[in-house]
């Protein structure tokens, strides 16, 4: 897998929402195109379910946002 550098700032390049968990089952803020994340760590959906594909999350302040880098940019 290599070495990657560990992300610490993301801008969304489209307007997200942030979601109380890691599943993004329960939004709790909508956020504008260019607000910046500062990311604690990182997570992926379906964690512990062996029969499905995780999808990264960012584990920003409040909750989790998508790491899809069609909508958000790291920047740091």
């Amino acid at each position: 897998m290599g070495h990657h550098k560990t992300v610490k700032k993301v801008r969304a390049k489209t307007p997200i929402n942030r979601y109380r968990n890691v599943n993004l089952s329960q939004r709790n803020q909508a956020f504008k195109k260019g607000k910046v994340f500062k990311v604690y760590n990182y997570d992926y959906s379906h964690g512990n379910n062996l029969h499905k594909h995780g999808v990264l999350r960012y584990h920003v302040a409040g909750g989790y946002i998508t790491g899809n880098q069609k909508y958000v940019k790291v920047i740091g």
